[in-house]
Formats: structure tokens, C-alpha cells, sequence
């Protein structure tokens, strides 16, 4: 608290106001939802009523009486040349500091009673003392000792007040329209959702019209995402969302963001917004295509932590088993792999696995095929046929213009087999006219070799040993 002079107009305002007070006290009490017997509103109404001076109040036990009598003691002032200035958790107001035991917050809520937010501060100690409740906006001011719900209309009045756009989806207040949603709760019952692409702080703009003894206990927060898996929200991250230092976008994606580490800690898999808890739930709904089941139950365990991914990727799940196990996965998947083959994997997983097969699938169809090569270039055919066979003219047209270099023999053979496999497309602009030629002499035979298959080569590659040196 600091003190501050003020102005003579401000210092006369302000006396006018505490006057209109004087002369009605009640303006200053809530409309109580839920009064009784032991109602303490009604009781206040009935001592505020009855005859005498306010002042009187003054020094009181009773923390709002003694805040009315102190203020009402302002009204025969002619000047106030100090004011306090009181932080609040609602902002810092201005009030007349007087002598006595009352409390600052009572004491300056009392003294704004006209103002729709700050007017609740003359209830802190009942709030504290009696669980009283008490709502105010620019249009109600209302209040429950009982613990009665005001209504969805008065959080629409907040909302109002507040400038944050929102529609009433059958009584449930939405904001923003998209990604994962904030359920705020009150007393048990839904009454907002607030979408992560608010960019508003819902809850704060919710605390500055209610006082309650505790706010987490009538508000509660529930965010859907893996909540089959956790509903954990750290309180540190509620409390930085109540104080106004994150919006709901950044809560709603803490939450998210810490329950997914959470989530894999424990071994679970996250997919998007899906969890999954364990290896078996997680393969029952997913495919692989590269690894199969047995050898991914036995692998994923033994991460020891689950995965988390945007959407299903086997090739992410791939790159998290790698660095661990991917030589004895490899070995595993292709036991016939031998240390030169190892030398030659490189890449992703993915490609690694793709070499490693393609090599194995090679070795055999060279085994079936069971001719041996008699030069250099007899051996690019061989191998540009192997390829063919077992992996098909896409992959075969890929590495064959890639290895077939600057021998004009081999470019020959090159353009020779992908006229064969119909797949020569206008890339004859690449090879010179003689390469040209030998190519359509070697078209014949190689034609045969394509057509024949793998069984038949060593019978039908015969005659190009008299053609390829």
C-alpha cells in the first residue's frame, strides 16, 4: 500500500459518492439466491435498515460493519487529501485509508460499491469467515450462502463484459472453434468450453466477477486429450493460467504436452490425440508393412518408454527402435546378411532395411540365375537383368542410368534393356549413334532373356558372348 494526493474535484467525486451510500446502504449488498434464517445477507439488510447513524458500526468486530461505519464517516468531510493505493488481485484502487481494525480489502471494496468488479472486495472476509459466494457483473450482482449455482446467464454477462466473443451451444458457452477444448466446470456442471484456438485467458476473466472461499473447488478444469490414459494437470500450470500469465491456447497445449510425455514415460503410445496403453493396444490398431508383429513385441518393450507421434508412421516408429537395436533388428529380418552387405547399408531405416533386402533378393536371383559373368560389362548386364527380376523396371531404369557410366558398351546394353522392358521412354537423346546400333543388335537377345525369365538365361545369354567383350 502507498499514499497518493489527489486532486480537490477527485477528493469532492468521491465524498458525493460515499454520500449516495450514507443515504442507502443497501446498494451495497448482493441479492442472496439462496437466503434463510441464518443467511448473512439478510442480516446485514436488517442492520443496515433499522435506525441510527452508520458510524456507529465503526470499529466493529464485524469486518463489513466496521468498513461501513469507517466510510460513512467520510460523508461530513469536506476534503480527503490522502488516498491509499491497494494492490488487489483485480488491479490497484484507490481508497480513503482510515484509522481502525477494518481490513484494507473490505474497507476499499465498501468504498466501490458502485463498481462492478471491485464492490466484491467488501465480502473478502465473509467469503473467508462464512463461504459466502458472490457474483458481480455490469448487470447483476448476486450472491449464495448455500452454494447455489447463479446461473448460466450471469458467466454470459462475464463473458459480455469481459469482450470475449463466445455462443451458446445449448447452455454451454464455446469459445473459439477448433483443436482440443477446456471444459470449465462450476459446481460440478459444464458451462464453458474454450477451444485451443481462443487466444483469450477464460478463467482469469472469470475470477475478476467471482469471490469464492476457494475458486479451484467450485471451478474445475477437464481437458479430454488421453484422458483414457491421464487426467493429470499440474497445479503449477493451473496456477500460472489463473494469474493471467498463459491464455487458454498455451494452457490447453501445456496440458497436452505434458501429458503425453507423461503418457510415454509410462510406456504408453500417443497418436495424435489417441492413446494407446502398452505394445498390445497399440499393434491391434495399427499395421506394419516393414517389421512384423513378433519381432516389434519383442523390440518396443525394451524401449522401456512408449512413442509419441503426430499420425501413424511406421517409419517413425522405426527411427526410435534404431539407435538402440537396428543391427540386431537387421540381423533378425535378414539373417543372411553378411559383414560386407553391413557396409553397404546407409540411410534411414527404411532404406536400410530396403538395401539389405534388395541385396538378399539379388544373391538369390543371381543363384537362379546361375550364369557367372566373362567381363566387365557381361557383369552390368547381369546384374541390370537381376535387378529387373527382382525388383522390377522402376528400380532397374533408377540404378542402371546411374552405373552404367561412360562405356559406350554398357549404355548400349542400358538403352538395349529398357527398350525390352517398354520402358526406353524418350531417353535416346542420351546415347550416341553407334551406341544406338549396337543396342538394337543386342535388342533380340536381350528381348528373349526378358521374356524367358530367370530359368532359361544361361541358354539364352549364350549367343551375346560373341557380342559383349
Amino acid at each position: 500500500m502507498r499514499l497518493k494526493t489527489t486532486s480537490k474535484e477527485t477528493q469532492k467525486a468521491f465524498i458525493e459518492r460515499i454520500r449516495k451510500l450514507v443515504q442507502d446502504p443497501a446498494i451495497l449488498l448482493p441479492e442472496c439466491l439462496d437466503g434463510g434464517f441464518f443467511c448473512p445477507i439478510s442480516s446485514y439488510r436488517k442492520k443496515l435498515s433499522s435506525s441510527g447513524s452508520l458510524e456507529r458500526f465503526a470499529g466493529s468486530s464485524d469486518q463489513l460493519l466496521s468498513g461501513i461505519g469507517e466510510t460513512a464517516k467520510l460523508a461530513s468531510s469536506d476534503e480527503i487529501p490522502l488516498f491509499a493505493v491497494l494492490k488487489t488481485p483485480l488491479g490497484s484502487m484507490e481508497y480513503a485509508k482510515r484509522g481502525g481494525s477494518t481490513d484494507d480489502l473490505v474497507l476499499a471494496g465498501v468504498q466501490h460499491f458502485d463498481d462492478p468488479v471491485w464492490r466484491m472486495l467488501a465480502f473478502s472476509s465473509l467469503a473467508k469467515t462464512k463461504g459466502l459466494r458472490v457474483y458481480s457483473t455490469s448487470g447483476s450482482f448476486i450472491s449464495s450462502c448455500r452454494n447455489t449455482s447463479p446461473g448460466i446467464g450471469v458467466f454470459k454477462e462475464i463473458l459480455l463484459d469481459e469482450d470475449i466473443e463466445f455462443n451458446d451451444a445449448g447452455g454451454v458457452l464455446n469459445i473459439g472453434n477448433a483443436g482440443t477444448y477446456l471444459e470449465i466446470l462450476h459446481l460440478g456442471k459444464t458451462i464453458i468450453r474454450s477451444y485451443e484456438n481462443s487466444s483469450q485467458n477464460t478463467a482469469a476473466a472469470i475470477m475478476k466477477h467471482v469471490l469464492t472461499p476457494e475458486f479451484q473447488k467450485d471451478f474445475v478444469f477437464r481437458i479430454g486429450f488421453l484422458e483414457n490414459l491421464t487426467s493429470d494437470i499440474p497445479q503449477q500450470l493451473v496456477s500460472d493460467y489463473l494469474s493471467g500469465k498463459n491464455n487458454d491456447r498455451t494452457f490447453i497445449r501445456s496440458v497436452k504436452d505434458h501429458r503425453t510425455r507423461l503418457a510415454v514415460s509410462k510406456g504408453s503410445y500417443v497418436v495424435g490425440s489417441d492413446g494407446f496403453k502398452g505394445v498390445d493396444d497399440f499393434l491391434k490398431n495399427f499395421t506394419f508393412t516393414v517389421m512384423d508383429e513378433a519381432t516389434l513385441r519383442e523390440f518396443l518393450p525394451r524401449l522401456g518408454v512408449g512413442i509419441a507421434m503426430d499420425a501413424f508412421s511406421e517409419r517413425k516408429v522405426l527411427e526410435v527402435l534404431w539407435p538402440k537395436f537396428g543391427g540386431e533388428i537387421l540381423s533378425r529380418l535378414y539373417p543372411e546378411l553378411t559383414d560386407e552387405d553391413r557396409k553397404l547399408l546407409r540411410g534411414s531405416p527404411m532404406e536400410q532395411i530396403d538395401t539389405a533386402a534388395s541385396l538378399i533378393r539379388m544373391r538369390s536371383m543371381r543363384r537362379e540365375m546361375g550364369v557367372d559373368p566373362w567381363s566387365e560389362d557381361s557383369a552390368f548386364l547381369l546384374e541390370m537383368v537381376g535387378k529387373y527380376f527382382s525388383h522390377g523396371s522402376e528400380r532397374l531404369i533408377k540404378d542402371g542410368e546411374r552405373e552404367m557410366g561412360q562405356s559406350s558398351q554398357r549404355r548400349s546394353i542400358y538403352l538395349a534393356i529398357i527398350t525390352a522392358v517398354g520402358d526406353a521412354g524418350a531417353k535416346d537423346w542420351m546415347f550416341t549413334q553407334s551406341e544406338k546400333e549396337l543396342a538394337w543388335k543386342l535388342l533380340p537377345y536381350v528381348r528373349k532373356i526378358i521374356q524367358d525369365g530367370p530359368s532359361k538365361l544361361r541358354e539364352n545369354i549364350a549367343p551375346l558372348r560373341g557380342i559383349i567383350r
